[in-house]
């Protein structure tokens, strides 16, 4: 979880290549995302977990990398909980 993205989300991407997990989920209040950090973020296999509002806005596009704090819990969590149960 990182309050603010600005260049630390960069750790994150590290942390990925380091441990070669497929994705990540990253959780933020950080509302000044812009479109091209969303991208790059989206080429590092990191999902941006923000605000509704956030993950709606236009300029976003519809990344798919960037959901809302709700489709997480209520949908991504649940989905990952069903995966590692069966796969325990």
């Amino acid at each position: 979880m990182k309050t603010t993205l600005r260049e630390r989300w960069q750790e994150v991407a590290e942390e990925i290549e380091r441990t070669k997990i497929p994705e990540i989920h990253l959780l933020t209040v950080d509302e000044d995302i812009s479109s091209n950090k969303g991208k790059e973020m989206s080429q590092h296999n990191i999902i941006v977990v923000a605000y509704k509002w956030v993950a709606e806005r236009k300029d976003l596009g519809g990344m798919k990398n960037i959901i809302s704090f709700e489709e997480y819990l209520f949908d991504e969590l649940p989905s990952i909980y069903e995966y590692w149960s069966k796969n325990d």
